[in-house]
């Protein structure tokens, strides 16, 4: 029975009295009110308070009940209270005392009893350089009244600990006294592993750093053995090509049937080796990320067209037809105009190596403007190509054929430079191929119609190259013997006067005491090389407007800008292709009277 029954049962008790006794009359008030009442109703009084009574001796076992639940709670409380893993305290906020605290806390303080910490300051626990971070996080818990963390260290006898704290504030109900409830937690174990952590990511860090500068190291030795040996190929190159191209000109007198067979062998010999050590180059500058294009609106079928060109006597020496297609529709396209021709080259010889005598090769270019793309196809009437081997074809240095009688030379570099420089273009490499059928490379390349007349391709062959002033006396600076004597002989069987010097400081003196109509400058030679020479001929007043060449075997990215930067008016690459130099020179040359 409720409580609230309880209390009815007893107003309506006492309003029964009420009404018996005004049933009374006045006089027989003072006696024994019972007598005067009947049977009944001193039969119903009787009933209601055994009732009343059996009704509070229930409420008495409720209470009793309630009140052994709260003992047994309080006492399960009190046990976990102080067996608890964590620490718990109670602090008065205005004067930092703890007034209530468990045993785990004790133990975390290094106090045998937790009754010892009562009454104690718990700064005085806390290390000097930890109290202002204490402090704070008390404002902040008071500020915003609910649960906030904190990091200190606490003392521990002698010693100290890491210790996270879990605060929250209370006032007391009695006195108003304000309380910080705070939970104490050991992360000593905690923290030293994150310093161990962090000592070893420190340390692998400084690894990494080191590993990092090996490998940038790695990678300068690698540019360097690759510029250098650039340098040391292309240098003799330069003469075996030169002599070539001077016997082909027949400069020293008519060559027999058999002496021009010969010197076109070794043209076409040398140029191969050309041709290796620039893809190897380029490949080496492309997994660096250091090639760049040039791009610039470019006439397609311009590219085209010099590409056909430029496989036209391998193809007539094993008698394969070239034929070509070109949508019209196409105007120009943006491209990197060396690179693209690049990219056609080797998939043109590519195609004209495998297939057999009589065989037929076709270049076709097609724009897709609803794709937004253009499509350079080349396709052949080779060997073909398996299935199972698409996936090797475009990794460097793998060819199909890797046994040592290999029918087929090449090295395997021409189709991953094709994959490799379309994929910087943005653009796509496929193909299809069927074994005695032939195959078909696809580039495809973003391509938008220009409404704009694209940039006029200009070929070298363009450029005059009658001899504007032969009598003009021309500066040789290069520390290789066999360049200098194929120069000399090339340049005064054109017409021209030379003198030589062997390095930079020889030139300068050249330049001083002859006064060169022109230069010829080496830039990598020993002592003084060429970029420091230039910069000095050109503080000479006197040599300030005298046309310098910068020749250099060293191809590297930005050699160039740097000749022209030192004061060079041109810049040609070794092997030096004679008919291009003699163009540059006359291009150079001061007009003489009669032609001006």
């Amino acid at each position: 029975m409720t409580t609230e029954s309880n209390r009815n049962s007893k107003n309506d008790f006492a309003e029964r009295h009420q009404i018996a006794e005004a049933q009374l009359p006045t006089q027989q008030r003072d006696k024994n009110v019972f007598s005067a009442l009947s049977p009944e109703k001193m039969h119903d009084i009787i009933h209601e308070q055994q009732v009343h009574k059996i009704e509070l001796e229930m409420q008495n076992q409720e209470l009793r009940r309630i009140q052994l639940e709260l003992e047994v709670a309080h006492h399960q409380y009190i046990e976990l209270y102080h067996s608890a893993p964590v620490g718990y305290l109670t602090i008065v906020q205005e004067n930092n005392k703890i007034v209530q605290a468990n045993q785990a806390a004790a133990n975390l303080l290094g106090v045998e009893k937790n009754l010892s910490l009562i009454n104690q300051s718990f700064t005085n626990f806390i290390l000097p350089d930890d109290q202002d971070r204490y402090y704070f996080h008390c404002q902040e818990v008071v500020k915003t009244q609910s649960q906030l963390t904190c990091e200190i260290r606490l003392k521990q006898g002698k010693t100290y600990f890491y210790a996270k704290l879990h605060t929250t504030v209370f006032q007391n109900a009695d006195d108003q006294t304000v309380h910080y409830l705070t939970v104490i937690s050991d992360i000593t174990e905690q923290k030293e592993t994150e310093k161990l952590l962090t000592q070893r990511v420190e340390e692998r860090t400084a690894e990494l750093k080191t590993v990092n500068a090996e490998l940038a190291y790695a990678s300068c030795l690698k540019d360097e053995f690759l510029a250098n040996m650039s340098h040391e190929l292309r240098t003799p190159l330069n003469t075996i090509l030169g002599g070539a191209e001077i016997l082909q000109e027949q400069v020293f007198g008519p060559l027999n049937a058999q002496q021009e067979k010969t010197v076109r062998r070794i043209e076409k010999s040398g140029k191969q080796l050309l041709i290796l050590i620039t893809d190897i180059l380029d490949l080496s500058k492309i997994a660096a990320r250091q090639l760049e294009l040039f791009v610039d609106n470019v006439s397609v079928d311009a590219v085209c067209q010099s590409s056909l060109q430029y496989v036209q006597e391998a193809a007539k020496n094993k008698q394969i037809k070239l034929s070509y297609s070109f949508d019209y529709a196409i105007n120009t396209l943006k491209a990197d105009r060396v690179r693209l021709k690049q990219i056609l080259i080797n998939l043109l010889t590519n195609a004209i190596k495998f297939t057999p005598e009589g065989g037929i090769v076709e270049l076709a270019a097609q724009g897709i403007p609803e794709e937004g793309v253009l499509e350079l196809i080349v396709s052949d009437t080779g060997i073909g190509i398996d299935k199972e081997d698409f996936p090797k074809l475009f990794k460097p240095f793998r060819q199909l054929d890797g046994k040592l009688n290999r029918q087929y030379e090449g090295t395997g570099l021409g189709l991953s430079l094709v994959l490799s420089l379309t994929d910087m273009h943005g653009g796509s490499v496929s193909m299809s191929s069927k074994i005695g059928q032939g195959s078909c490379f696809t580039v495809t390349l973003p391509w938008l119609e220009e409404t704009t007349e694209g940039s006029q391709e200009k070929c070298d062959d363009d450029v005059k190259t009658g001899d504007r002033h032969t009598t003009s006396l021309i500066l040789v600076v290069d520390d290789h013997q066999k360049t200098i004597e194929m120069l000399f002989d090339y340049l005064v069987a054109t017409g021209y006067h030379v003198i030589s010097a062997s390095d930079g400081l020889q030139a300068i003196a050249q330049a001083q005491s002859d006064s060169p109509d022109l230069i010829l400058m080496d830039i990598q030679m020993s002592g003084m090389n060429g970029l420091e020479a230039i910069k000095r001929i050109r503080a000479d007043p006197k040599q300030a407007s005298t046309p310098i060449i910068a020749l250099t075997a060293l191809v590297i990215p930005g050699n160039k800008e740097r000749c022209l930067a030192a004061g060079a008016n041109d810049y040609l690459s070794k092997p030096i292709n004679l008919k291009q130099l003699k163009q540059k020179i006359n291009n150079l040359l001061p007009c003489s009277p009669d032609e001006a």
